[in-house]
């Protein structure tokens, strides 16, 4: 994927947290998700949504429709 700030390569990854990492407008921490809620991971914690870095622009885009297993990670 390139980068939509600079269009140099970004890095391939995943976001990874203790609790399942999710995107909300709350201020309280929780490890279910609400229904306003985005989950970046299955609730098992083996695939998470694709994450990609711009070590350019020091952006990183999550892709929530791929998905990758930290197994398939290098």
């Amino acid at each position: 994927m390139n980068c939509p700030y600079c269009n140099k390569e970004m890095k391939k990854g995943a976001i990874s947290a203790k609790s399942p990492p999710l995107w909300t407008t709350r201020n309280k921490a929780t490890i279910f998700k609400r229904k306003d809620e985005i989950s970046l991971c299955n609730f098992v914690g083996t695939e998470f949504s694709a994450a990609y870095y711009c070590d350019v622009c020091n952006k990183i885009i999550v892709d929530l429709n791929e998905t990758v297993s930290y197994l398939d990670l290098d």
